[in-house]
């Protein structure tokens, strides 16, 4: 686009990039050498029309040179056979007022090891993607040296590097070198001043912990004390009791009262190593309900006060949603902490398929509403409803932390490991390495977590697909099929495997839950199962999202649903040729807001009440001596033993395998291995057969 402008010829494109003060100055000498001078309010008039916004202000914030840089990629290389270097050029603009150079590149296959220098060059045979791009700061590049591309930390399969100065990454690359990098990335010579300050601090830490401790001993010491001479005073009716009088030696005290809560009719339903759920009575203002009861110890207090954090959040929000479970109250009682939330009929998904066979209705509405829970904690702006939230990372989804309504809907539980996510940082707690092992991502379990909310969510996506293989795995699909009994993931490794051997079997070896014939014979299933397929993928990058997972089994399911009060047939008004597809049908969509905003109102997916093969499993009865299955088989499974859940304080029970690094290979070795080494090294007369842990 051009601008004529007192028989001038301006590019628009080049007006948007240039200073106004600077375009002001030009246009003044020009005029002056035609014989003309612009008063203050002409030049003004003129700068607005060819800029097209209003007049400069003060102090406007200076946008910096276009930079050209070595341009390549080894895609284009392999697909068209153009593998020269050629340049680019970025143009600063708008918010993005900088530009770099960058490269990305391969580790190379051999690498020197007795090289000592601290930076090695990098192989044009390595390169992947050399380029320019803009930034908004120069301290968000995070460039290692301004005219050389040196890579700046470390990642487990590629480097990168960036630069600041013209073709800065086409004049060679440097890498970190790995034989002298430690396997966080550190310098050798930095690791000894470190562990120095490590221990410093450590022991720092152990002075004033058991000062602490000491001190904490004595306040317990006298509250006990107390607490036993009230205690007295209450059954001898001597009320009320009055603390004794502060001396130089004792100080009054706060004994808090408990908070009573309408709460009665106790029944536990399930026991695990941190605490008990019950099923209990709520009676306030004349009307009664049932609701769970989950008791957790003191240790726990943590895990406790996330949960009432992140329940409290959801109070926030404009509505409540049914696939998250239901709030009551949190309180400490005592010295216990209760988690009070509404109680489900047919309590965990993991009873119900123990227990149970479940039909093609059962599963679609149970998976269709599962994902809608993780839909909803996972994005910003979830289906079905109007508002903005922040995304919420559950951290710890599995079939025992998924409940199941009386209409055969889920919703999600259990929100002790949960974090909310904020993008402005990245919360330390959100890195640590917690859930149950069994359901643990890859990158979980490989300390390669991906420190995005993307990332974060990842995780829970691997673990919902193994609790959708579960539910798919225990579904009748016709008379003649038969069910295998019910299995967890992976039950080839046993109950409560160790987190060394479940890396092996799902990281190294890449091992995925196997599917029944029958599975990938039936449509429904097999769409069902794809999409698992497409959640439990290695890398977190390539999983699909829950939002994503939620319209796929949401397209399945409501092939064929009719809504005569809407008049939303989707055969009639799209053709049966056309494929199913919710975000087009208004009454589908229409259907789960209703339903979100009205408990009252029935699930817009198929009702599984009618079906008969099998039929909807009975309701669960929980009494004094335990819980009872009507018609369950006679030959069920045994219960699973409590699996293990790494908390972020909490050590594994057993050590884990010792490794050394060896000088030799690189590597870390076991000890067997470090031994042979050394001996066939000791053997061929060489002096770096050392090695240390």
């Amino acid at each position: 686009m051009e601008l004529n402008v007192t028989g001038l010829i301006l590019d628009k494109s080049l007006v948007d990039r240039v200073e106004k003060k600077l375009l002001k100055s030009f246009l003044d000498k020009y005029m002056k050498n035609r014989n003309h001078t612009f008063t203050h309010q002409e030049l003004e008039e003129q700068l607005t029309l060819i800029s097209g916004s209003n007049p400069p202000t003060e102090g406007p914030e200076e946008i910096g040179a276009p930079l050209e840089c070595a341009f390549y990629n080894s895609d284009d290389c392999e697909a068209t056979g153009k593998c020269e270097i050629t340049k680019e050029t970025c143009y600063p603009e708008s918010h993005l007022k900088g530009a770099g150079c960058y490269a990305v590149f391969s580790f190379p296959p051999v690498i020197e090891k007795n090289s000592t220098d601290l930076y090695i060059p990098v192989h044009r045979s390595q390169y992947q993607k050399l380029g320019c791009i803009q930034f908004q700061d120069p301290e968000m590049m995070g460039c290692a040296h301004d005219s050389i591309c040196r890579q700046s930390q470390t990642v487990r399969t590629v480097g990168h590097c960036c630069c600041g100065t013209p073709n800065c990454n086409g004049q060679g690359l440097e890498q970190l070198n790995p034989a002298m990098m430690s396997k966080g990335g550190v310098p050798m010579y930095g690791i000894f001043s470190t562990l120095l300050i490590v221990i410093f601090l450590l022991a720092c830490f152990v002075i004033a912990l058991f000062g602490y401790r000491y001190n904490k001993q004595k306040e317990e010491l006298k509250r006990k004390k107390f607490d036993k001479e009230k205690t007295n005073a209450m059954e001898n009716g001597n009320l009320p009791l009055v603390a004794p009088e502060p001396t130089e030696t004792t100080s009054i005290e706060m004994v808090e009262k408990p908070k009573a809560l309408p709460i009665s009719d106790f029944l536990l339903i399930s026991k695990g190593r941190f605490g008990c759920v019950y099923k209990a009575k709520w009676t306030e203002n004349g009307e009664e309900k049932q609701v769970a009861v989950k008791k957790v110890c003191e240790s726990q207090k943590a895990s406790f006060e996330a949960e009432k954090s992140l329940f409290d959040f959801f109070q926030t929000l404009d509505t409540r949603y049914s696939a998250i479970v239901g709030y009551v109250c949190a309180e400490q009682v005592g010295n216990e902490y209760w988690i009070v939330t509404d109680f489900q009929e047919r309590l965990s998904l993991f009873e119900l398929l123990k227990h149970n066979e479940i039909s093609l209705t059962a599963c679609g509405r149970l998976l269709l509403s599962m994902l809608d829970g993780l839909q909803f904690l996972h994005d910003d702006r979830p289906f079905f409803v109007g508002y903005l939230k922040k995304p919420v990372i559950h951290r710890d989804i599995k079939s025992k932390n998924i409940l199941v309504k009386r209409d055969m809907t889920a919703c999600i539980a259990d929100f002790g490991l949960a974090r909310a996510y904020d993008f402005a940082t990245v919360r330390r707690d959100l890195t640590a390495q917690v859930g149950t092992r069994r359901y643990m991502a890859p990158e979980t379990m490989d300390g390669a977590v991906e420190f995005t909310a993307a990332g974060f969510k990842a995780m829970d996506v691997y673990s919902m697909a193994l609790v959708m293989w579960e539910t798919i795995s225990r579904t009748k699909l016709s008379e003649t099929d038969t069910v295998p009994e019910y299995q967890v993931p992976y039950a080839e490794l046993k109950y409560d495997p160790k987190l060394n051997k479940i890396r092996e079997h799902v990281v190294t070896k890449q091992k995925r839950p196997l599917w029944r014939p029958e599975i990938k014979e039936n449509e429904s299933t097999q769409k069902f199962s794809s999409v698992a397929e497409q959640m439990w993928e290695k890398e977190g990058a390539a999983r699909i999202t829950a939002g994503c997972a939620f319209y796929l089994i949401w397209n399945q399911v409501m092939k064929g649903v009719t809504f005569p009060e809407e008049s939303a047939k989707w055969d009639m008004e799209q053709g049966l040729e056309e494929e199913y597809n919710f975000q087009m049908d208004p009454a589908g969509t229409e259907r789960m807001s209703k339903y979100h905003a009205d408990y009252s109102l029935p699930h817009p997916s198929p009702d599984p009440i009618n079906d008969q093969c099998p039929p909807v499993p009975p309701i669960p009865i929980v009494t004094e001596n335990g819980t009872t299955y009507p018609n369950s088989t006679p030959n069920e499974p045994q219960a699973e033993p409590q699996e293990s859940q790494i908390e972020e304080c909490a050590e594994e029970e057993n050590p884990k395998e010792e490794r050394f690094f060896s000088m030799i290979t690189g590597e870390f070795v076991t000890r067997e291995q470090r031994d042979a080494l050394n001996e066939a090294d000791s053997f061929n007369g060489s002096a770096t057969g050392n090695s240390f842990s």
